[in-house]
């Protein structure tokens, strides 16, 4: 399996989810969490892009179909707001390790100075928090010899925080007119020493 190191540029944190259940992945089987980053439709969310698409040409599954994408646009989900491309991270919520035990995935959080820190008790990462996310590009393959599909998937970290905006509750939706930004005495340092196909059209690439 093919995979590199990637880091999102800085934007929206949107729908974070790294505790607790998780939500239901798309094919039913099991839970993940995800962070969303929308960056501005610019010169930073093409090289992201470029960059990952250059990294899937050297890897690409000969006598396979790409299939699916690792961003979104407006076009593809309103949600998104217009002028932003969207990035999804996920991770199963549980893994195995190499002696058969099966572990809770933990996600770090980072200050803007790149420290491990724990959220408060009680407080979630609300949309509109600014950050970006950190991970790994996975080409996944899957289907028979005579059949067979490849993509690229983005696989969740760590959240870097620069401006946080908390939501407490069950989800992470932002606290309309909440007066709690920015992360200084918030968040306590921690002293412990821790893919669904996507069927939305492609982008054409930009340089």
């Amino acid at each position: 399996m093919s995979k590199i190191n990637v880091t999102s540029p800085i934007g929206n944190l949107m729908y974070v989810m790294i505790s607790g259940q998780g939500k239901e992945n798309y094919e039913g089987t099991g839970y993940d969490y995800q962070a969303c980053v929308d960056i501005p439709d610019g010169k930073e969310a093409d090289a992201f892009i470029d960059m990952i698409e250059d990294f899937v040409e050297v890897n690409e599954v000969k006598g396979a179909k790409r299939t699916g994408a690792f961003y979104r646009t407006n076009e593809d989900d309103k949600t998104i707001p217009e002028g932003f491309v969207r990035f999804t991270f996920k991770t199963r919520t549980e893994f195995t390790d190499k002696k058969g035990n099966v572990k809770d995935t933990e996600v770090d959080i980072l200050d803007a100075a790149g420290n491990k820190v724990k959220l408060p008790n009680g407080k979630l990462i609300g949309n509109g928090s600014t950050g970006r996310v950190i991970g790994t590009c996975v080409i996944w393959e899957r289907g028979s010899s005579k059949n067979k599909e490849y993509g690229a998937s983005l696989y969740l970290n760590k959240v870097q925080i620069k401006d946080f905006i908390p939501y407490e509750g069950s989800t992470v939706d932002a606290i309309e007119g909440g007066s709690f930004k920015g992360f200084d005495n918030e968040l306590e340092p921690d002293t412990a020493e821790a893919p669904a196909e996507d069927t939305s059209r492609r982008r054409s690439r930009r340089r």
